[in-house]
């Protein structure tokens, strides 16, 4: 029997519903159920039941309902019994779900971190609703289950934080966000969701999350956050990227060492270099110091694989320097695209901080020297098994020369793993080299029937320390069981640095449980590192290079292709999963695929982006074809919202090579086109204009119709962005054409929007008014939120220009509310700045100069300074409007130099026009007028004939009225 209140009133025997009876009667037993083995006095019944007005003959209608449920009840081994004026139901506790979810909730409090997850999942899959949810209203439900949802909630969070604690942030991220949006003011499981975004990578996004809850509780409680709320925003303002490291022991002078090395009068940065052979340790001291030291550097650690001897190439001082700089904040439109833009921002973010910078793995001087800081206050530390001579001379490091373990500390490793069967003969024949110990203890661990002296036996037969090391590889493979040597064998044929058990599942053609149990004991024996628990996994890069050998030996060509090919093409759906929900609206080269969407959460398909690029980028570069362009094909969304260029030209240069020696005329078209947006999203237009062009012709040879679209659409773009309206709107017809003779209606929908826009820009208000509206037809059609809310912006954009107010305040008021939603915080921006404009000109100006204010601050933190521009144009025509003259003339002053320094044509005028009415209101009439006619005289250049009209109107020109008339501006 199971009594079931977590959800719907459920009694079930055997599998099948024992019926209760009619609403009242079957809450009549809830009450009981709910505080079983307890007396509920019939009043308590009375005022749950009927938490309005009991009825006059309650007391007697309860009495009847507790008879006919003891009768329902019969025989099922509970008991209804009447205890004065009471009732209480005898069971045991544990037959009801909710007391089954308190005591597993209880027991996991007792629990290790793993032990807990488990337990707390099995606690919350009880609640199959809300608790009561067919019996109760809501007054009843709040006085009985307040105290049971609370726990649940508590649970959720108890739960979040350790499946954080255990590396598995992906594992929370959606609960999560659906959660923090129902309860806002529970700061613990916000800050969770917080952590979560940050461990996969969305430091933006969990900084977003913590500024939303704190306005939150501003707004609707009047209240701050808690310290330990405020203490996470602080920490997650600060870099801290040191790996996990687990059973480190020994090296207490290298440490003192190291210390010496890091130490100084603090007058220049202080640089630590770690030299020694492959395998003796570097990583290990310098992450365990680092961990040691942090209180050392309160303004964070940074640190980075610069995988010098990995078989990948290894990362450039260039690539390193842009990952530094997101990791400190700087927002992706705001990366230097060279290599000494990018070190001098580096060094000005770092000026007067006290941070750590560890750069592991380095293969040369040339990868560390652009990453040092200037500042005395930070510290570098290097691994290297180079020399670093250069370093040293030159820029003043102290080397720290690491040897193997001494005899004391190869002893203490041994003994914490092997006991009594520790051997000092053991610790010489492995050359007290730490990779080599801990293989042979592992080994000697998962092989107890073989003997300290045949091991030490065998590792005697070889010859110095890369003997030895290779000895205890072919030891520790050769004792694997057939299924593991394989798996270990095609890990050597991973293109990227790690793998999760999903991919290592499908690279061995196995299931991902299989492929996690094959993987924890290759992990168990040291063959394969764990370097986030319960998720990835990567091969130390000698162990990678024995695999390798390995796989070469013993796999088929035939057989080491299939499995690259199996992995990539996993690689290939899964990103087309997730760019396809992310980024819906950007081209991608058609591929036939029947399989169901793995990604149903945005968060969850970001993270997935994020934690997996680095082995993205590897298979499309290095994969088979034609995997390798279709992979940079579909990256190039998510590219271009991260700005990621250096990987980005790496895969659509890599792609466009195979493309074009395998002669596919549309994996060329894509390539080119790739390339263009890259260089587009930098600013460089005419490498952008010339692989647009590449594109076009390429897509109208391989008669690819939403190829030569796209060109022209972006060529479009590439032309308004340079003030030519005329060749843009040719440009965004050719595309509607071309669009709508391939039957992509997204890709039309997207022309006419744009389209829409120049007819804006050139006073074709009615003209704009057409395609927008058609644009929105479409994008209903489809189903495009996306689509629709580019359309809805325009048309509230036009609406206010024609000085129909209500309706562009409500179409933009919608547009603002779905960015919100989706959390895109750039397109919020912008639509607060339209939003301003709207209510400026309808006299607003109180609320204009809140919407544009807010504009400017989300501006500012993605680095977007085209719309913090419009923000400031839009701040001072509200404070213009509001009497503040002067205030406003320092606004536009500031406006005119930002928008000088984006190139922005259309927002000169704007921001010249505005500064020139200030003028005359300040009696600055000469001033004023000049201002003006240098507006009109862009505006005309440019054809932006309504701008042109309000420019006519600031110099006092008569002829302002007909450019009004004609383009219907502030008419309806």
């Amino acid at each position: 029997m199971q009594i079931a209140l977590l959800g719907e009133v459920r009694v079930t025997v055997g599998g099948r519903d024992v019926p209760l009876g009619p609403r009242q009667r079957r809450l009549m037993f809830a009450v009981l159920a709910w505080q079983v083995n307890q007396v509920v006095p019939l009043a308590r019944i009375e005022e749950l039941v009927w938490p309005d007005s009991p009825p006059r003959r309650a007391a007697h209608a309860i009495q009847v309902g507790v008879s006919d449920l003891r009768t329902r009840l019969a025989g099922l081994g509970v008991e209804l019994e009447t205890h004065g004026a009471g009732y209480l139901l005898r069971a045991d506790p544990l037959l009801v779900d909710v007391h089954r979810f308190t005591a597993l909730v209880a027991k996991a409090g007792l629990a290790d971190d793993e032990e807990r997850v488990g337990l707390l999942g099995e606690a919350l899959r009880l609640w199959r609703g809300p608790a009561l949810a067919d019996t109760a209203e809501d007054a009843t439900r709040q006085r009985l289950c307040a105290g049971a949802e609370e726990t649940r909630l508590v649970a959720i969070e108890d739960r979040a934080a350790a499946l954080l604690r255990l590396g598995r942030h992906e594992d929370v991220i959606d609960e999560l966000t659906e959660l923090a949006a129902e309860h806002p003011a529970r700061e613990r499981l916000v800050g969770c969701l917080a952590r979560a975004l940050a461990d996969g990578g969305q430091a933006g996004e969990a900084q977003e999350v913590l500024r939303r809850t704190r306005n939150w509780l501003a707004d609707e409680l009047g209240m701050d956050p808690g310290t330990e709320f405020r203490q996470l925003e602080a920490e997650l303002r600060l870099p801290s990227m040191l790996p996990p490291v687990t059973g480190f022991s020994g090296r207490d002078k290298d440490i003192a060492k190291l210390d010496a090395a890091t130490g100084g009068d603090g007058l220049a940065v202080r640089i630590g270099a770690i030299v020694g052979t492959a395998g003796v340790g570097k990583t290990a001291l310098a992450s365990h110091w680092a961990h040691l030291r942090r209180d050392r550097f309160p303004d964070g650690q940074l640190y980075l694989d610069m995988r010098g001897y990995s078989s990948d190439p290894p990362l450039s001082a260039e690539q390193a320097l842009l990952r530094f700089l997101r990791v400190l904040g700087v927002p992706p439109t705001e990366l230097p695209t060279d290599l000494t833009d990018a070190t001098g921002m580096f060094r000005t973010r770092l000026t007067g901080k006290r941070i750590l910078v560890v750069l592991d793995n380095v293969a040369g001087v040339d990868q560390v020297r652009p990453l040092i800081p200037n500042d005395p206050g930070c510290v570098v530390v290097v691994t290297s098994r180079e020399r670093l001579d250069g370093l040293v001379a030159r820029d003043g490091a102290i080397r720290v020369p690491l040897d193997v373990l001494t005899a004391d500390e190869s002893d203490a490793l041994l003994r914490k793993a092997l006991g009594n069967r520790a051997d000092p003969a053991l610790a010489l024949a492995c050359a007290h080299l730490p990779l080599a110990l801990r293989m042979a203890a592992a080994h000697l661990v998962y092989n107890p029937q073989k003997t300290v002296d045949a091991y030490i036996a065998e590792l005697r037969s070889a010859d110095g320390i890369e003997g030895a090391v290779r000895t205890a590889f072919d030891l520790s493979y050769g004792a694997l069981k057939p299924q593991y040597q394989r798996l270990f064998r095609l890990l050597g044929l991973l293109p990227g640095p790690d793998v999760t058990a999903e991919a290592a599942a499908v690279l061995a053609d196995c299931d991902a449980p299989e492929a996690a149990r094959l993987l924890d004991q290759l992990a168990a024996a040291h063959l394969l590192t764990q370097h986030v628990q319960g998720r990835r996994y990567f091969l130390h890069d000698l162990l990678s290079r024995y695999a390798r050998e390995r796989s070469v030996a013993e796999e088929s060509p035939d057989e080491r292709a299939a499995a690259v090919d199996r992995l990539t093409r996993f690689y290939l759906q899964t990103v087309s999963d997730a760019v396809e929900l992310l980024y819906p609206y950007m081209l991608r080269l058609p591929r036939d695929s029947q399989q169901p969407s793995r990604f149903t959460e945005w968060a969850k398909a970001q993270a997935w982006l994020n934690a997996e690029r680095a082995n993205l980028v590897a298979a499309a570069v290095h994969g088979p074809r034609p995997t390798s362009w279709l992979l940079a094909d579909a990256l190039r969304g998510y590219f271009y919202q991260t700005r990621e260029f250096t990987d980005w030209f790496s895969v659509a240069g890599a792609g466009l090579v195979a493309s074009t020696e395998d002669g596919d005329l549309r994996g060329q078209a894509a390539m080119n086109f790739s390339l263009a947006l890259a260089n587009q999203a930098r600013n460089d237009y005419q490498p952008a204009t010339e692989h647009y062009l590449s594109s076009l012709r390429l897509s109208e040879a391989a008669g690819w119709g939403a190829g030569e679209a796209s060109a022209f659409i972006n060529l479009g773009l590439i032309d308004e962005v340079r003030g030519d309206l005329r060749q843009a709107a040719e440009r965004y017809t050719q595309g509607r054409e071309r669009s709508s003779r391939a039957g992509a209606r997204q890709l039309e929908a997207a022309t006419l929007v744009n389209l829409g826009a120049v007819h804006a820009q050139l006073g074709r208000l009615i003209d704009a008014e057409r395609s927008l509206f058609a644009a929105l037809e479409i994008n209903r059609e489809l189903g495009s939120r996306q689509g629709e809310a580019d359309a809805r912006y325009y048309l509230g954009a036009v609406a206010g220009l024609r000085g129909r107010f209500d309706d562009a305040e409500a179409q933009v008021t919608a547009v603002l509310a779905y960015y919100r939603e989706i959390g895109r915080i750039q397109d919020e921006a912008e639509s607060l700045a339209l939003l301003a404009r709207i209510r400026c000109e309808a006299g607003r100006h109180a609320e204009a100069a809140a919407d544009a204010r807010g504009a400017i601050e989300l501006a500012r933190r993605t680095g977007d300074q085209h719309t913090e521009c419009g923000g400031h144009v839009a701040l001072a025509n509200a404070l213009r409007g509001a009497g503040a003259v002067e205030e406003a003339a320092a606004e536009f002053d500031r406006a005119l130099v930002m928008a000088d320094v984006v190139d922005a044509a259309y927002l000169t005028c704007t921001a010249l026009i505005g500064s020139a009415e200030t003028r005359h209101d300040l009696g600055e009439h000469d001033r004023a007028v000049a201002e003006a006619v240098q507006a009109r005289d862009m505006a005309r250049a440019a054809g932006y004939r309504l701008l042109e009209g309000m420019a006519l109107a600031a110099a006092r020109d008569d002829a302002a009225a007909a450019v009004f008339a004609e383009t219907g501006y502030l008419r309806g």
